[in-house]
C-alpha cells in the first residue's frame, strides 16, 4: 500500500524489536512502515514488503557514533584531548584478536545464528557477511541511500512512494530535515577526524575494512537505482557531503 500522509507512519517499538537479530513478526497487520536499526530478514511480514535502507562512510559514522555516546564527556574537553581519546579507542580495538567492527555486514549479511555477532567480528565472519550484505543490498532492496546524498535518498522515495493530498510536500520536507541522532557535541565529526594522527587513522580504517567493502558496494547499487528513478543527469549533478 502507499503510503499517506494521515496514516501513522511508524511502529513505536520497531526499534526495539529485533536489534539482537533474533527474528520478530510485526506485531500489528495495520502497520505499513517499519523503521529503525534493524537487521535485514528479521521482520517476517504477512504482506509483501519493500526494502530501503541508507548508508553512511564508516570512517565517518564511527567518529559521529564515538562523539555521540560520549557526549556529556566531550563536551568538557579541547578538540586536541577528544581526538586523543578517541584515537586511542580505535588503537586498542585494531589490535584485538577480533578487530572488525560489525555494523553493515551483521545487520545486512550475518548468518543464522544472530546471536553470535558481536559488535566485533574476526577476517572469516567479516569477509562472508561482506559478502553477502554486498549481495543483499543489490538483490533485495528497492532503494540504497546514501548519508552523504540525503537528499537523493529523499527524492528516490518520493519516486517509490508517491503521497496524495495537500500535505505531502510537508510530510517529505520534514523526513529531509529529520535528524534522530542529531550530534550536538561542540566538536563536529569533521573536525575531530581531521584531528586524527596517522596511527589512529590506520587503526581505525582497519577496523571498517569489510564495513568500507559494504559501503562500496552500496554506492555501486545506489548510482545504479539513482539514475533508473531520478535519471542519471540529475543524479550525478549533486556531490558527496564528507569530510
Amino acid at each position: 500500500r502507499l503510503l499517506r500522509p494521515r496514516r501513522r507512519r511508524r511502529l513505536g517499538s520497531a526499534n526495539a524489536l529485533c536489534t539482537s537479530g533474533a527474528r520478530v513478526a510485526v506485531p500489528r497487520p495495520d502497520v505499513d512502515v517499519v523503521a529503525g536499526h534493524l537487521w535485514f530478514g528479521t521482520l517476517p511480514a504477512s504482506r509483501p514488503a519493500i526494502y530501503v535502507t541508507c548508508l553512511r562512510d564508516p570512517v565517518v559514522l564511527r567518529v559521529s557514533g564515538a562523539l555521540y555516546l560520549r557526549l556529556k564527556r566531550y563536551d568538557a574537553l579541547s578538540l586536541e584531548d577528544v581526538a586523543t581519546d578517541v584515537a586511542a579507542g580505535y588503537v586498542k580495538k585494531a589490535d584485538r584478536e577480533k578487530p572488525y567492527y560489525a555494523n553493515f555486514i551483521k545487520r545486512l549479511g550475518a548468518a543464522e545464528p544472530m546471536s553470535r555477532y558481536g559488535s566485533y567480528v574476526n577476517g572469516a565472519v567479516a569477509s562472508e557477511s561482506a559478502r553477502r550484505a554486498a549481495r543483499v543490498l543489490d538483490d533485495s532492496f528497492a532503494v540504497v541511500g546514501l548519508t552523504e546524498k540525503y537528499g537523493l535518498f529523499i527524492e528516490m522515495l518520493k519516486k517509490l512512494l508517491p503521497l496524495k493530498g495537500d500535505a505531502a510536500d510537508a510530510f517529505w520536507r520534514d523526513e529531509a530535515a529529520r535528524r534522530e541522532n542529531g550530534n550536538k557535541c561542540k566538536h563536529s565529526t569533521c573536525a575531530v577526524l581531521n584531528a586524527l594522527g596517522a596511527d589512529a587513522r590506520r587503526a581505525l580504517n582497519r577496523t571498517v575494512a569489510y564495513e568500507r567493502k559494504v559501503y562500496v558496494a552500496a554506492v555501486a547499487v545506489h548510482d545504479r537505482r539513482c539514475a533508473e528513478r531520478l535519471g542519471k543527469k540529475v543524479c550525478d549533478a549533486v556531490p558527496a557531503r564528507s569530510c
